[in-house]
């Protein structure tokens, strides 16, 4: 492998360097349930997203990321978004209080449009966009008694790829 400036990581496809990566993607998930008593179980989604379009130990603009939500039948549609710097963890239902059971049903899709890393002017360029969808399953609706819990990763369906390079912080 191939190294760049500073010991960098470098992800744009080139010779002896990584493949350049997404910088959208999507997955499924099942939506958290507020109300009543699930015959399986309440369950609560949470959606962690990060970039490696960082700079590590020093300060960064954050990354926007456009999300749709759709229900398993897909007649109901949620576009909302999220920025976020380095990384987020967030309760799907934060993002928008539609995104329950109640609104959307039990199951769901979500896609991201392309990340966009924006800086200090209005200037914005494509980020590299990683992410996983966590489900928690338990007797009660708050995840701290959930006894199963799964991870649904997300998948790339040809989003612009977004060619980054990364520099771990020297020790």
């Amino acid at each position: 492998m191939t190294l760049g400036p500073d010991g960098a990581l470098m992800f744009d496809g080139g010779r002896g360097h990584y493949q350049a990566l997404a910088s959208g993607a999507g997955g499924q998930l099942r939506f958290t349930r507020t109300t009543g008593r699930p015959p399986d179980g309440y369950a609560t989604a949470f959606i962690t997203l990060l970039t490696l379009d960082v700079q590590s130990n020093r300060r960064n603009n954050p990354t926007f990321v456009p999300l749709d939500f759709f229900s398993e039948t897909g007649r109901q549609q949620v576009s909302t978004s999220t920025e976020f710097v380095c990384w987020t963890e967030q309760r799907v239902e934060a993002l928008d209080s539609r995104l329950t059971f109640e609104g959307m049903g039990r199951m769901g899709l979500v896609v991201s449009g392309p990340a966009e890393k924006l800086g200090i002017s209005d200037d914005a360029s494509l980020a590299s966009l990683m992410g996983l969808i966590e489900i928690a399953e338990g007797p009660e609706p708050e995840p701290a008694s959930a006894p199963r819990q799964y991870i649904n990763t997300f998948t790339f369906n040809n989003p612009p790829l977004a060619s980054t390079s990364f520099v771990p912080t020297a020790r």
